[in-house]
């Protein structure tokens, strides 16, 4: 009985380590889930550059860098643009850029909530695989509202399972429309496949 007790204990805690890394990744462990998260979501960020337009947008945006792969993409897909990539690990920025050393994007630490760029900076902000993890979401969403060009687009990606598990209220499309809403956001388009979502977010106020 002690034995198992001990083994439930030990679990949980690796679970809650590991959780912790994948919101914050830090050391060497860190590294490592990084890398590993590349072979997850690299096939749905080059999924989602389908269903992006390739035109009108002179500053980008990543948020959640991890080591960068996905805002590699990002600035091989708009070459003509500014790219910028941000994160809140210190870790994970220091992996990006000594893997993009000499490339034109700018890597910073920031916290998606307070960013301090100027206001409707970017035409496009992509968001792969970790909304479900900011501190506070509303106020995540409403930075990004805020440093979102008047015409710009919001894209968010991630797996179904994610939205399930971190954010049950808003597997129902009209629900996480709703709460847009009352951000000043509003969702004009959704697309997925059986494993995947991606939602095109803009100012409530455009023309959709």
């Amino acid at each position: 009985m002690v034995y198992v007790v001990l083994s439930i204990a030990v679990l949980a805690s690796l679970f809650f380590y590991l959780l912790k890394q994948s919101k914050e990744p830090t050391g060497i462990v860190g590294v490592y889930m990084m890398r590993l998260w590349n072979r997850v979501y690299l096939p749905m960020v080059d999924w989602s550059l389908t269903y992006i337009p390739r035109t009108g947008s002179k500053r980008i945006l990543d948020v959640g860098v991890g080591n960068g792969r996905s805002t590699q993409r990002l600035a091989a897909a708009f070459s003509d643009s500014e790219i910028y990539g941000i994160d809140i690990s210190q870790k994970a920025i220091e992996q990006a850029k000594q893997l993009y050393k000499g490339s034109m994007i700018t890597f910073e630490v920031k916290d998606v909530i307070k960013t301090s760029y100027p206001s409707a900076y970017f035409e496009l902000i992509c968001v792969y695989q970790n909304h479900f993890h900011w501190s506070d979401l509303e106020k995540g969403l409403g930075e990004l509202n805020r440093i979102l060009a008047n015409e710009g687009i919001i894209v968010i990606a991630c797996e179904i399972s994610k939205i399930k598990y971190y954010l049950p209220d808003f597997i129902a499309v009209e629900r996480f429309q709703a709460y847009l809403n009352t951000l000043g956001l509003k969702l004009v388009d959704i697309e997925q496949n059986t494993g995947w979502i991606l939602y095109k977010i803009e100012h409530v106020n455009n023309d959709v």
